[in-house]
């Protein structure tokens, strides 16, 4: 199967070591499981200090895997990844020094409290005995959590808990942490606070790199400033929020409000919504790129002819062109549960 030119572009930039500066680096990453299931297919890409990168795919993509392999939960069967330069088959003890990890469901004890927790994942992080106090206050007000310092940890809401997971996953300072789905079961608000959070202390203050896996494209678009999606243990696409948008893209939303009901027509425009005076149109690419500002002007020109009162313009949205390569992993042949078998 052919490789992404952006994903080509940086196992190039790896591999001729312009990564080695990178605080994460991951070099013809792959795991094959028993029985012949590759789960990753040879995965290489860098990421930078104090970037937050959104590792999206569906189930069964390969995302845990890579993530297990990472944190030295699975051995790769080939290839290898350095963490803030030290590699995570042969220097495993530095890595774990070097990373926080945020898991998808929490692993908390429902008897100890929040101080507790941040106390004890503390201590084992390494935090100086004079410091810890400090560093666990520090990490409780950071995380909104000053209220419930002394609440058992099972009494706690879901909201609450995923912060908790959050604030021991970053407790020490680490240089890279994983975020598997840090907002899930919170409300809006906490949600956007979290997001506050995380970009704090990654794409704004530059303290750590952030691996975030998500099912929101909203908080991957307020997040990374990088994206990579896993198609069937693959990386298949690579790139800014932007640069994806712009590549894979199919076209532009045209969002209409008409004066009068009236017809619009034309070969590459779909009715995708039509609701008393309102439609929404999707406007194709053919040959020629759909550009912003020939839409802006298009209408412009005939808004009075087609009655338009109101009207706005947007492209692709991210989770549309998720969607278009997730639906790839279902159709490919050879694939079972999302894990492919053979080359």
């Amino acid at each position: 199967q052919e490789i992404d030119e952006d994903v080509e572009r940086e196992a190039q930039r790896v591999a001729c070591g312009g990564a080695d500066e990178d605080a994460v680096k991951l070099m013809g990453l792959r795991k094959v499981y028993p029985g012949g299931k590759i789960a990753v297919r040879n995965l290489s890409f860098g990421l930078k200090r104090g970037e937050c990168f959104g590792f999206l795919g569906i189930n069964g993509a390969g995302k845990t895997t890579t993530m297990k392999m990472l944190t030295g939960d699975v051995h790769p069967s080939h290839g290898t990844a350095t963490l803030g330069g030290f590699d995570i088959l042969s220097q495993q003890i530095e890595v774990r020094r070097q990373i926080g990890y945020c898991p998808q469901f929490d692993a908390l004890f429902d008897l100890l409290t929040v101080r507790e927790h941040l106390e004890l994942f503390g201590a084992i992080k390494g935090v100086p005995q004079n410091l810890l106090d400090r560093v666990v206050t520090e990490k409780i007000h950071q995380l909104n959590l000053t209220d419930f310092e002394n609440k058992l940890a099972g009494s706690l809401s879901g909201g609450n808990k995923r912060k908790l997971s959050v604030a021991i996953a970053m407790i020490g300072n680490p240089a890279i942490i994983f975020l598997d789905e840090p907002s899930t079961g919170m409300d809006p608000v906490s949600r956007r606070f979290m997001w506050d959070v995380i970009a704090n202390i990654s794409t704004r203050g530059k303290e750590s790199t952030i691996v975030l896996t998500t099912h929101s494209m909203e908080e991957c678009e307020a997040l990374c400033s990088r994206v990579g999606i896993m198609v069937g243990g693959r990386l298949r696409c690579y790139g800014s929020v932007q640069h994806l948008k712009s590549r894979f893209g199919d076209g532009l939303m045209l969002d209409v409000k008409l004066k009068l009901s009236g017809s619009f027509g034309a070969e590459q425009v779909l009715v995708m919504e039509r609701q008393n005076d309102f439609c929404r149109f999707k406007v194709r690419s053919s040959t020629e790129e759909v550009k912003l500002s020939k839409m802006f002007a298009l209408i412009e020109e005939v808004k009075t002819k087609i009655h338009i009162r109101e009207y706005s313009v947007s492209q692709t949205t991210l989770e549309q062109i998720f969607n278009s390569f997730a639906s790839q992993q279902e159709e490919e042949q050879g694939v079972a549960r999302g894990v492919y078998q053979g080359n």
